[in-house]
């Protein structure tokens, strides 16, 4: 990556079309936008030049851009990446970035890990070792994704914490995890309870 600090215009940046997070919640890119109004980008934003499209592409920082959209600034400080970067060289870079902000929301972390690992022909230890993450961690993301939509929508929109659909996730079969989840939702269950109800 470049040491080169530009300022880049932020109608000249466009998303990253493979960036792991689709979810943006307007309340936070709101807060963040007050705070870059009153006091600037403090954070530079990645980017990397997109030949194709021309256009600077957002690798990390999407959120800072945004907001500073919102906030009105004409230009954003980034540092570009010299050279070019793999797909999976920066989606690892964009999980890593987001799972230490806890930016992403859970289920778009499991999905960018699993296409992680497919694109890297990795297995679950070893994308743990080169995110810098416990096993346990990739463990509770993937058994989301094998919660059925439903299931996986009550997540999504924040209803249904990680932890408890995790305890869910071990139930055996989708009809039970339905039920559960729809149980947890409405009478609020603790993550000890759903431990019982499964026993």
């Amino acid at each position: 990556m470049s040491n080169s600090l530009i300022q880049v215009p932020v109608d000249e940046l466009m998303v990253d079309p493979n960036q792991p997070r689709r979810v943006w919640v307007q309340s936070e890119i709101d807060r963040l936008a007050a705070s870059i109004a009153a006091r600037g980008v403090l954070q530079p934003l990645r980017v990397m030049w997109d030949k194709e499209r021309k256009a600077w592409r957002v690798v990390n920082g999407e959120s800072r851009w945004r907001a500073a959209k919102l906030a009105g600034l004409a230009t954003v400080p980034c540092l570009p990446v010299e050279g070019e970067l793999s797909e999976t060289d920066m989606l690892a870079d964009q999980i890593v970035e987001n799972h230490c902000r806890h930016d992403l929301r859970p289920l778009d972390l499991a999905r960018a890990m699993s296409r992680l690992k497919r694109l890297k022909g990795w297995k679950s230890q070893d994308l743990a070792a080169e995110l810098g993450i416990s096993g346990s961690s990739v463990t509770r993301a993937e058994s989301l994704l094998t919660l059925p939509e439903d299931v996986q929508a009550l997540i999504d929109d924040g209803r249904l914490a990680e932890s408890l659909a995790y305890e869910v996730s071990r139930l055996p079969d989708a009809d039970s995890q339905r039920e559960m989840s729809h149980l947890i939702v409405a009478s609020r269950l603790n993550r000890e309870q759903i431990g019982r109800a499964h026993v």
